[in-house]
């Protein structure tokens, strides 16, 4: 067997995943919410869910208008005896026997009076349909939350390795420049192997800090729909800058009127409250137009009897009324009314969830700001301590472990001013989807 044609199915997938790496795409918070939006599995069963929800409500609409129905049927009879009456002599077949039968039959119908039930099952129909709307509002901002919070920790993971990797560079300097010292004996070995062990623990953390990046880059891309192994970067700068806070009475109050899952409530508890007037129905009586036309061979109205197609129509009203039931409509109606009740209930338990998520939520962003001023002072002091603990060292004015303490307070301060900027803005898009901006 030829050896390209063995490798090349192995081969294959290789190349086309390598073309995924290196063809790079570069991302922006906007462009991820609009390529989300536009590709998400998750939100398009949502608006799938709300297409058949309109198409019910037209199905239910459709009840309440006329009703056309063609019918047909073709009936073979077995042969029978002809009817003579007693006596008869004169051979006059009176009732002609004819065993192919063929009706065609059109029925015209229309409600003229259900006791609301019709309009209660539309109305009913048309609340869920509006409700459905709302889960997928609701549907649309927990994705633009998850992008954010997806797209923020891909960026915490960026510069994380991008901070490791210059850290790694300071140690790497302060390696060589130990090694030196050593070899002019202002150093001993236990000085050299702390940098190296340093160094060698930086490195085991970049391994950490790089697999971050896989894996919320495949996060990222999956929530987006792009390829899981697609290669990109992120064009963002994190900014750490916010208006001024508004109240939390504000922000619980703004929640109440925009949440979408409150909105969507209120239409079900509008649909459950049409469903009582429906169940309320089995109290009426119900009336209907009908009106059938027949062309039949035979017409068995028309005598005496022809082998041959006639026409002929009726016109009626239908009425009907359950005098005794058991009580089954009553049945119907408090179960009906237990399911509004159910409703309201879930309301109110959806309203004091909206109230605890928009608290916490605006706790957090408080408490973030805080630790961003805090974290920017400290890497700021980290900064300074290192430079100048790196010039002492180097004029051989200070301990090598000093500097080793200064290289990882650096580092600490590093990591966690970048944790506390994508905190800050996690925090923030936990609190518009809060108050269902």
């Amino acid at each position: 067997m030829n050896l390209k044609n063995f490798l090349l199915p192995f081969l294959l997938p290789l190349i086309f995943y390598y073309g995924l790496a290196q063809d790079k795409k570069v991302l922006s918070l906007d462009y991820c919410i609009k390529l989300g939006l536009e590709q998400n599995k998750t939100l398009k069963i949502s608006k799938s869910k709300v297409e058949a929800s309109e198409e019910k409500l037209s199905e239910v609409n459709a009840a309440r208008l006329p009703s056309l129905k063609m019918t047909g049927v073709y009936t073979r009879l077995s042969e029978v005896e002809k009817f003579r009456f007693p006596g008869d002599t004169s051979g006059l077949d009176i009732f002609p026997v004819v065993l192919n039968n063929y009706q065609l039959k059109l029925t015209l119908q229309q409600p003229l009076f259900t006791g609301m039930r019709l309009s209660g099952n539309s109305d009913m129909m048309e609340y869920n349909s509006l409700a459905t709307q709302e889960d997928l509002k609701k549907d649309r901002g927990q994705l633009i939350f998850d992008i954010k919070n997806a797209f923020w920790s891909h960026f915490n993971a960026l510069q994380l390795a991008k901070t490791v990797n210059e850290n790694i560079g300071q140690v790497g300097g302060h390696l060589k420049d130990i090694e030196n010292f050593y070899k002019q004996n202002l150093a001993t070995d236990n000085d050299v192997l702390k940098v190296k062990v340093q160094l060698s623990n930086l490195k085991l953390l970049r391994i950490d800090a790089e697999n971050a990046v896989q894996i919320t880059r495949m996060a990222l891309n999956n929530l987006i729909g792009l390829p899981t192994l697609q290669n990109t970067s992120i064009s963002e700068i994190a900014e750490d800058e916010y208006g001024d806070m508004p109240t939390l009475e504000s922000l619980i109050e703004k929640a109440y009127k925009s949440r979408p899952e409150l909105k969507g409530m209120e239409y079900r508890i509008k649909s459950s409250e049409s469903g009582v007037r429906m169940a309320n129905a089995g109290w009426y009586p119900q009336v209907n137009l009908a009106a059938n036309y027949y062309y039949s061979r035979p017409n068995q109205r028309i005598m005496p009897t022809k082998d041959e197609f006639r026409n002929t129509w009726d016109l009626g009203l239908n009425f009907s009324f359950d005098i005794w039931n058991w009580l089954t409509t009553s049945h119907q109606v408090e179960q009906a009314k237990a399911m509004l009740e159910q409703t309201r209930y879930s309301t109110e338990l959806i309203r004091d969830g909206v109230n605890l998520e928009v608290s916490q939520s605006y706790l957090s962003l408080v408490k973030a700001k805080e630790k961003i001023e805090y974290a920017k002072e400290n890497s700021s002091h980290a900064k300074e301590n290192y430079r100048v603990t790196n010039e002492k060292f180097k004029a051989g004015m200070v301990l090598n472990s000093e500097l080793v303490d200064a290289e990882t307070a650096l580092l600490i301060a590093d990591i966690n001013h970048i944790s506390a900027i994508v905190e800050f803005k996690i925090a923030i898009a936990k609190l518009e989807k809060a108050i269902g901006q």
